[in-house]
């Protein structure tokens, strides 16, 4: 019985610190910043209004972490 009390007090302990750990990343990222990795010189070809556009996300660790927490989330939690 003592036993049980100890390891469920050790569990809430952490996920008070892990849940600490996440709010302090998330005040750092302020806003979302696009930049431009490439430019093809000389293009004189620019898009306009109702042009069908490709385009390539590069995703940080961070937001690949969260998708997969979700995922996870939705599939009822890990499978090892």
């Amino acid at each position: 019985m003592r036993l049980d009390y100890v390891v469920v007090m050790v569990m809430a302990l952490v996920v008070v610190v892990s849940g600490g750990e996440e709010e302090k990343k998330k005040e750092k990222v302020k806003k979302l910043q696009i930049g431009v990795k490439k430019r093809v010189d000389n293009c004189t070809l620019k898009s306009r209004r109702g042009d069908l556009l490709h385009m390539h996300y590069a995703v940080r660790e961070r937001e690949r972490e969260r998708n997969q927490r979700e995922r996870e989330r939705e599939r009822g939690g890990r499978r090892w």
